[in-house]
């Protein structure tokens, strides 16, 4: 979405992800925001509003990192939506981690035992990777 922005219009990134473990998904969701609020920025545009910001840094290497294969906008957005699905399936087996392990010590409440009980059966429905 750095080297791209306009990608932001093309996507849609499921509520339940902000909530995930994963390291930089809040510089994500800030980013996917902006975009979603401001389509016209630029990469530039972006960079300034985040110089002074922590990340700032980061994000101005990402932006000059060359990905290879992403030679047009249409592989970036296939590749930008497979890398969005495969931290939706990273978030779901962390959360049925963390409740496998959290019902070893303690007894889940209904809501908990029923979200358990939804990611086992998608985690047993999924396709082998």
């Amino acid at each position: 979405m750095l080297q791209q922005p306009a990608l932001a219009s093309q996507i849609n990134i499921i509520e339940e992800l902000r909530k995930a473990e994963i390291q930089g998904i809040n510089i994500l969701f800030e980013l996917y925001d902006m975009l979603k609020a401001t389509p016209e920025l630029s990469s530039a545009a972006i960079l300034e509003r985040w110089r002074d910001h922590e990340m700032g840094g980061f994000l101005n290497k990402l932006l000059h990192w060359e990905i290879p294969g992403i030679n047009d906008e249409k592989t970036a957005l296939i590749m930008l939506q497979h890398a969005i699905e495969n931290m939706q399936e990273k978030s779901k087996n962390l959360k049925l981690e963390a409740l496998l392990h959290k019902s070893v010590h303690v007894a889940l409440d209904a809501e908990e035992m029923s979200e358990l009980q939804k990611l086992m059966q998608r985690s047993q429905n999924s396709p082998e990777q």
